[in-house]
């Protein structure tokens, strides 16, 4: 998974967030994610951990939309038959492979905004479920986490 950032106090729930939306990832992202390195520098700890893990989902989710581009790229330039091709994997396993890790990216982005959200509602830490404290040690491992472990369960 992608670190950065500093490390967070798990237990701390006062910074104020604010939510940077994860946006279509197909597009360029490069000055929403320039925005959430500015104002990190300004955050508490949590905050700014949170802003780098969505930081860099999203910059691998453009890297890798790229990247998708670049194999269709390829493709058309090539007359080469993939499908039948027993010695590769095919172009369309490759696009699907991409996109998959893409689609991952973006939902990690989310989930870092959601969590950004709820520490700017003061909620971050606690149990969207059953309202109880999340566990320090859970959020230190899982920084976007909205269910205790018990719920989760």
């Amino acid at each position: 998974m992608t670190g950065g950032g500093a490390d967070a106090g798990a237990g701390d729930v006062s910074n104020a967030g604010a939510n940077a939306g994860a946006g279509d990832v197909s597009s360029s992202t490069s000055g929403a994610v320039t925005g959430d390195v500015a104002a990190a520098a300004a955050a508490g700890p949590t905050e700014t951990r949170l802003r780098a893990i969505r930081h860099d989902a999203l910059a691998l989710a453009e890297q890798l939309e790229h990247d998708m581009v670049a194999v269709s790229e390829a493709r058309d330039s090539s007359n080469v038959d993939d499908e039948h091709d027993p010695e590769g994997s095919t172009i369309a396993f490759e696009r699907s492979q991409l996109a998959a890790v893409r689609d991952s990216a973006a939902a990690r982005a989310r989930d870092a905004d959601d969590a950004l959200e709820r520490l700017g509602a003061g909620t971050y830490g606690i149990c969207l479920n059953c309202g109880r404290p999340i566990a320090p040690a859970r959020l230190d491992a899982r920084p976007m986490a909205g269910l205790c472990i018990d719920c989760a369960s």
